[in-house]
């Protein structure tokens, strides 16, 4: 109920201490039926907005949404925007409480550009799978099929921007040895470890020789107590 109030807050902060700086804000997009909330969104630089699949069933699936949701009516709320919002959509493919989902068909994603084309947003951004998660039945899709995919929307003019991780976002990754070596906390990698250096630069490039885009979103979201582990032991405390 305090979204717009704290999108308001966060605005005149923006506005005294880092003017240029810029907002953005990744929603699941379920509750743009409810005007304060679009009102919020209408305020930022960039609203990223889900949309996952065009098929409902799809949907409630990988997102499970509350209340009477359907993608029909998610789509025409994003509509509203007029073009001022980004839509972010992530590809897998594999099994969810023994029902088969993947969205990478061609019918899922020629329904999927067909929305995306009403709704046409100034981008898109793309990602997948690439690390385990909590469900293990879940699989990422392969560079070759993401290609296609960014084929597909190059055909007909359309922009995919490729999303990654950095820092964060890695509690299940580094449960595995080969991460945890160069970990700061049990859910992020260690800043400046000149091997996460290199670990970044190998996910740009891939994603470079994937995606026709040279623009790359990259995340820093969920790197919680960032510098407070193995780089205070490293580095002290500074």
């Amino acid at each position: 109920p305090d979204f717009e109030s704290i999108i308001d807050d966060t605005i005149a902060l923006r506005n005294e201490f880092t003017p240029d700086a810029k907002v953005s804000v990744l929603s699941n997009a379920t509750q743009l039926h409810r005007e304060g909330v679009r009102n919020a969104l209408h305020k930022v630089d960039n609203a990223i907005l889900k949309l996952d699949s065009a098929f409902d069933a799809t949907v409630q699936l990988m997102n499970k949404p509350q209340g009477n949701y359907t993608v029909a009516q998610q789509v025409e709320m994003m509509k509203k925007f007029e073009g001022e919002l980004i839509v972010q959509t992530m590809f897998l493919r594999g099994e969810y409480l023994g029902q088969r989902v993947d969205n990478t068909t061609e019918e899922e994603v020629s329904a999927w550009l067909r929305l995306v084309e009403e709704i046409r947003p100034k981008q898109v951004m793309v990602y997948s799978l690439d690390r385990d998660t909590p469900c293990q039945t879940l699989e990422k899709v392969e560079k070759d099929e993401l290609r296609e995919i960014d084929s597909f929307c190059a055909s007909i003019g359309m922009e995919l921007i490729p999303c990654i991780q950095t820092l964060g976002h890695l509690t299940e990754a580094i449960k595995k040895q080969v991460y945890r070596d160069i970990s700061d906390t049990r859910a992020v990698l260690e800043a400046g470890n000149p091997k996460v250096n290199e670990l970044i630069e190998k996910i740009i490039s891939q994603m470079s020789k994937t995606f026709r885009t040279r623009r790359i979103h990259v995340g820093l979201d969920e790197a919680w107590d960032l510098g407070f582990g193995n780089y205070i032991l490293h580095n002290g405390y500074h």
